[in-house]
C-alpha cells in the first residue's frame, strides 16, 4: 500500500511505542493510549471513546484499529509533505518518513526543512545529519538514530526490525 510495508511499520511502532490500554502521559506530557495515539491531538472514534468511558480501558483490538488508522494517516501525511519526490524514494526511506509523521505529526515533520530539501535532492547522508541535529534527536535519540541510519543507507539493520 502506498509503496510502504505496512506490517513492518506497525511492527516497529509496536516496539517503539509499547501498548497501553489505559490513558497515560507520554514523555512530552500528552495524554496517550494504545500504541502512541495522542488523545490531545486526535479524538478517539465514538465507539472507542464510549468503551473507554464505560470500562476505563480499551481492548487490544481497539488499539490495533487505532494503529491501523494512525499508520494510514501518517502515510498520507508523509506523501503529501514530499509530493512528487515520494515516488523517487525507496520503500525503506518512505517508511522513515511515515514513522516520523506517526511520532511527531505532519506539521512538525514539515518543519524539518533542511532534511526535506536534502531528501528531495537525493542527498540522503545530509538528510540523516539534519535528523541528528534536531530536537527530536535529543528527545528520542535511539529511535532517531535508527531512522537516520535507514535514511542514510536506504535499508534497515536486521536487528532494528
Amino acid at each position: 500500500m502506498n509503496g510502504v510495508n505496512i506490517d513492518r511499520i506497525k511492527g516497529v511502532l509496536r516496539s517503539d511505542e509499547g501498548l497501553s490500554l489505559k490513558p497515560y502521559r507520554c514523555p512530552t506530557g500528552h495524554r496517550t493510549i494504545g500504541y502512541g495515539w495522542n488523545l490531545d491531538a486526535r479524538k478517539l472514534p465514538n465507539f472507542i471513546d464510549f468503551h473507554l468511558a464505560q470500562h476505563g480501558r480499551i481492548t487490544e483490538e481497539m488499539a490495533e484499529w487505532l494503529l491501523d488508522r494512525a499508520v494510514l494517516d501518517a502515510t498520507e501525511g508523509a506523501k503529501s509533505i514530499l509530493g512528487e519526490a515520494w515516488s523517487r524514494l525507496s520503500e525503506e526511506r518512505r517508511e522513515v518518513l511515515v514513522q516520523m509523521v506517526f511520532q511527531l505529526g505532519k506539521a512538525s515533520v514539515s518543519k524539518f526543512t533542511t532534511m526535506l530539501e536534502c531528501i528531495r535532492s537525493g542527498e540522503y547522508r545530509r538528510a540523516a545529519e539534519a535528523m541528528r541535529q534536531s530536537l527530536w534527536h535529543k528527545q528520542t535519540p535511539a529511535r532517531c538514530e535508527r531512522l537516520a541510519r535507514v535514511m542514510e543507507t536506504g535499508r534497515y539493520d536486521r536487528a532494528a526490525v
